[in-house]
């Protein structure tokens, strides 16, 4: 654990919307590491995917297997909210066993809520504190169903390790924009080029410092 990490999830980000016009830094990142295209865990969902990504483990180990839940015994259902659905450990988790400071920033406060509960320092867009946002320096929080949380959530992560310097950060935004714009609508750009700004911001703040980029799942056709 030498080098500070950052992991960035771009919540339902198919390859479709990642170009050289578009996301130069982000591919200027990849010519400096690696880039491949890799399969989403099954069911290929948020919840699934986060704890996949964050465990290293396969649904059938950690046992999110989706957004929501269903208890047969009891009849119970609902959203995966709370963190005892997670049965293995995270990166997270592993950091904070090892006295490293971590930051879980996310636009979906169930993130934070299922897979945070370790980090130093959380952030959820949905429920931000008067102290974090003066402490960060951040603007009011937009609503989640806006194309603004780009733009919010990335400043925050930005902030956090100018400030706080992590040595592990997850960071990840939702799906709005993907779910309502083709990857060549000017949305969608606008969208991609905000995301590759902070990036790039980030990536100068230390170039030493270790930034994997993946989405947790792709996008069907609209």
């Amino acid at each position: 654990m030498s080098s500070q990490l950052l992991i960035v999830v771009i919540d339902g980000c198919a390859l479709a919307y990642v170009n050289p016009q578009d996301t130069p830094c982000l591919f200027r990142l990849a010519e400096q590491g690696f880039f491949k295209v890799v399969h989403s865990a099954i069911p290929s969902v948020t919840n699934v995917n986060h704890a996949t990504i964050l465990s290293g483990a396969f649904p059938e180990q950690h046992e999110v297997v989706g957004n929501y839940f269903y208890n047969r015994d009891t009849g119970e259902h609902g959203f995966i909210e709370d963190p005892h659905h997670m049965k293995m450990a995270t990166i997270i988790d592993r950091y904070q066993q090892a006295g490293r400071k971590t930051a879980l920033l996310t636009v979906k406060g169930k993130v934070l809520e299922v897979f945070g509960k370790n980090a130093t320092i959380g952030i959820n867009l949905q429920k931000t504190t008067p102290e974090q946002l003066a402490s960060y320096d951040l603007p009011a929080p937009p609503d989640v169903n806006t194309l603004d949380t780009y733009d919010w959530i990335f400043q925050a992560c930005y902030r956090v390790i100018e400030k706080e310097k992590p040595d592990l950060v997850y960071c990840t935004t939702n799906d709005y924009m993907m779910h309502n714009y083709r990857p060549e609508a000017p949305e969608a750009k606008t969208v991609m080029s905000t995301i590759d700004r902070w990036l790039g911001k980030i990536y100068d703040l230390d170039p030493t410092r270790e930034i994997y980029i993946t989405a947790d799942h792709g996008m069907n056709q609209k």
